[in-house]
C-alpha cells in the first residue's frame, strides 16, 4: 500500500535523500560534466559591435515628402535598419568576408581609400562602379550552380547573426545613437572583421542611396521642367500671340482687353464713354466762351460796317464785316463811325489782344489831348483837325484790329466744333469697337489665365530645381551617419556563448532538483518497511522482536 505524501519531518526527509545518496550524486554529477562537456567542445562564438550617431537630415529634396518632427527620427532609425539588413548590404559583406582577396573585393578597397583622402567627383564614380563590381560578384556566387545554394543560406545565417541596438529599446525613438552587433564562430579577429565590414558597407550603401536620391530628383526637376516649358508654357504663349496676331484687328485692341479684364465690361464701357465726354465737356466749355467773347465783340462794333441785310445770319446770329468796309475809299477819316462812335471793347478781349489794348489806350491819350485843345482852340485850328485825323486812323485800326480777332474767334469756333465732331465720331467708333472686343474678352482672358498658370507653375518647379540642386551640393558634404566606436577585438576567454561557467553552474542545479526528484519519487513508490516505527504505523500492532540484518546468507 502506498501511503499518500503528507508533511515530513526533517529527519525523515534527510533519510530519503542519504538514502539514496550515490545515485543523487551520480544524477547531479553526469548532467554537470556532460554539460560541461558539451560547452567545452561547442565552437566559441564572439561578438563585436559598432555604434553608430545618427545626424538626423534635414532634406530640402523636393521629390522627398517630408515627415512630421516627432516621427522624423523613429523613422530615420527604422529605415537604417532596413538598410543594414537589405540583401545588397549583406551580399556585399559576405562577398568580402569569404573571400578578402578577389579583385572585386581588393578594387572596392582601394576605391573606398581613395575617395575618403579626396571626395572628388572623380573618386565617387570610380567608388560608385567598384560598388557595382561587387554587387555583379556577389550575384554571380548566388547564381552558381555549385555554390549558390550555400552562398544564400550563408547570408540567410549571416542576417540572423546581426542585431541592432537602440539605447533605451525599440520604444525609446529620440535617441540619436545606436549599435549594430554581429556574432560570428571561430576566432575573435572573425566577429571583429564581420562587424567592420557591415559597417563600412552599411554607411556605404547609405550614401549610395542619398546620392541617387538627389541625383534621380534633379534629373526628374530637369525633365519636368523641360516638359512644361515644351509643352504647356511655349503653347500657351504661342496660341495668346497667335490669338493677337490674327484675331484681333491691332494692337491697341490688347490695351483695351486689359483695361475690361481689369475693370470688366460694364465698367470699361463707362469708363469709355467718360473718357470722351470729358473731351466733348471741355470742347464744349471751349465753344461756349469764345461764341460768348465772339457776339460780345460783335455787338460793339458799329453798325455801319456791315452791308443791309448782312449783320445777321440765317440761325440769327450775329456774322463777322467785310474787313473790306474799313478801307478809306469806302470809309474815309471823316465818317461819323470814326469820329463819333466810340467802340466799348470787351475786357477779355483787351486781356487777350495786346495790339487792341495799346490802340485803346492810344485812342484814350488822343482823346485827352484833343479835349485839351479844344478848350484852348476852336474846331478849324489845325493842331486840332490834326488829333481828329490821328484819332479817327487809330480808330479805323481798333476796328481793322476787332474784326481780325472777330474772325480768329470764328475760326476757333470751328475748329472746337470740328474738333467735336471728331470726338463724337470717335466715341461711335470706339463704342462700336468695344462691343466688337467684348465677345473675344472671354477668349483673351482663358489664354491670358492659361499663360499665366503655365508661367508659375513654370516658376514653382524651377524653384523646386533650384532646390533640388542645393540638396545635392550639401549633400555631398553633409555626414548624417557616422560612426563613433569602431569593431573592437573581442575577447578570447569571454565569448557570447557558450558561457561555460553559468551553463555548469545551471546545468548543477537542474541536476539536483532531478535527483531530489528522483529520491522522493523513489522513496514514494517504495513499499518496503526500513523501520519499527513503519512497522508498527503500517501493521497496526506492536513489534515484539528485531533480528539483525545477516548480509545475503541464511540465518541459523
Amino acid at each position: 500500500m502506498v501511503e499518500p505524501i503528507g508533511p515530513r519531518s526533517l529527519r525523515e526527509l534527510t533519510r530519503i535523500i542519504f538514502s539514496r545518496l550515490v545515485v543523487v550524486i551520480v544524477i547531479i554529477a553526469l548532467i554537470t560534466v556532460g554539460t560541461l562537456i558539451v560547452c567545452l567542445k561547442a565552437p566559441n562564438y564572439y561578438s563585436s559591435s559598432v555604434t553608430f550617431l545618427v545626424k538626423e537630415p534635414r532634406p530640402q529634396n523636393p521629390t522627398v515628402q517630408t515627415v512630421p518632427t516627432y516621427r522624423s527620427l523613429e523613422v530615420f532609425i527604422k529605415t537604417q535598419h532596413e538598410i543594414i539588413t537589405s540583401q545588397t548590404v549583406l551580399a556585399r559583406t559576405w562577398t568580402i568576408l569569404t573571400d578578402p582577396k578577389s579583385s572585386a573585393a581588393v578594387k572596392w578597397q582601394s576605391a573606398r581609400q581613395a575617395w575618403q583622402e579626396d571626395s572628388s567627383e572623380e573618386n565617387w564614380q570610380l567608388f560608385l562602379q567598384a560598388l557595382k563590381e561587387l554587387d555583379q560578384e556577389a550575384e554571380r556566387r548566388k547564381t552558381d550552380p555549385q555554390i549558390g545554394e550555400r552562398f544564400r543560406s550563408e547570408i540567410r545565417q549571416f542576417a540572423k547573426a546581426i542585431e541592432v541596438e537602440i539605447p533605451g529599446g525599440a520604444e525609446v525613438t529620440l535617441s540619436e545613437i545606436f549599435t549594430v552587433s554581429v556574432v560570428q564562430p571561430g576566432p575573435p579577429l572573425r566577429a571583429q572583421n564581420a562587424a567592420d565590414c557591415l559597417a563600412k558597407n552599411y554607411v556605404d550603401r547609405y550614401r549610395e542611396v542619398q546620392a541617387t536620391s538627389s541625383r534621380n530628383a534633379v534629373q526628374f526637376m530637369r525633365g519636368r521642367l523641360a516638359s512644361l516649358k515644351q509643352q504647356r508654357l511655349l503653347k500657351a504663349e504661342a496660341a495668346l500671340r497667335n490669338f493677337v496676331e490674327k484675331e484681333l484687328d491691332s494692337p491697341s485692341d490688347v490695351g483695351i482687353l486689359e483695361q475690361l479684364t481689369r475693370a470688366g465690361t460694364e465698367a470699361g464701357r463707362q469708363i469709355t464713354v467718360r473718357r470722351f465726354n470729358e473731351e466733348i465737356i471741355l470742347i464744349d466749355g471751349g465753344l461756349a466762351e469764345a461764341s460768348q467773347q465772339k457776339r460780345q465783340l460783335l455787338e460793339q462794333l458799329p453798325k455801319g460796317l456791315w452791308e443791309p441785310g448782312t449783320r445777321l445770319d440765317q440761325k440769327g446770329e450775329l456774322t463777322v464785316p467785310d474787313i473790306g468796309r474799313l478801307a478809306e475809299n469806302k470809309l474815309p477819316d471823316n465818317d461819323p463811325i470814326l469820329t463819333d462812335i466810340v467802340t466799348i471793347i470787351p475786357e477779355t478781349t483787351l486781356k487777350n489782344n495786346v495790339i487792341i489794348s495799346q490802340l485803346k489806350a492810344k485812342e484814350v491819350s488822343l482823346l485827352i489831348e484833343l479835349n485839351r485843345l479844344k478848350v484852348e482852340y476852336n474846331d478849324e485850328y489845325r493842331g486840332v483837325r490834326d488829333k481828329l485825323t490821328e484819332i479817327s486812323r487809330t480808330r479805323r485800326q481798333i476796328l481793322r484790329e476787332l474784326i481780325g480777332e472777330a474772325s480768329s474767334l470764328d475760326i476757333k469756333i470751328a475748329t472746337l466744333a470740328a474738333r467735336k465732331d471728331e470726338f463724337s465720331r470717335k466715341l461711335e467708333q470706339e463704342l462700336k469697337r468695344l462691343d466688337r472686343i467684348t465677345t473675344q474678352l472671354v477668349r483673351y482672358q482663358e489664354l491670358q489665365n492659361e499663360v499665366a498658370l503655365a508661367r508659375e507653375e513654370y516658376r514653382k518647379v524651377s524653384s523646386e530645381l533650384a532646390s533640388a540642386l542645393t540638396f545635392q551640393e550639401q549633400e555631398a558634404d553633409a555626414i548624417t551617419i557616422n560612426i563613433v566606436d569602431d569593431a573592437k577585438l573581442p575577447d578570447v576567454k569571454r565569448p557570447v556563448y557558450p558561457r561555460t561557467v553559468l551553463y555548469t553552474l545551471i546545468a548543477a542545479v537542474v541536476g539536483l532538483l532531478l535527483a531530489m526528484a528522483y529520491a522522493f519519487l523513489a522513496d514514494h513508490f517504495d513499499h518496503t518497511l526500513g523501520s519499527i516505527e513503519e512497522t508498527e504505523r503500517y501493521l497496526g500492532v506492536p513489534v515484539i522482536g528485531s533480528i539483525e540484518k545477516g548480509g545475503k546468507g541464511l540465518l541459523t
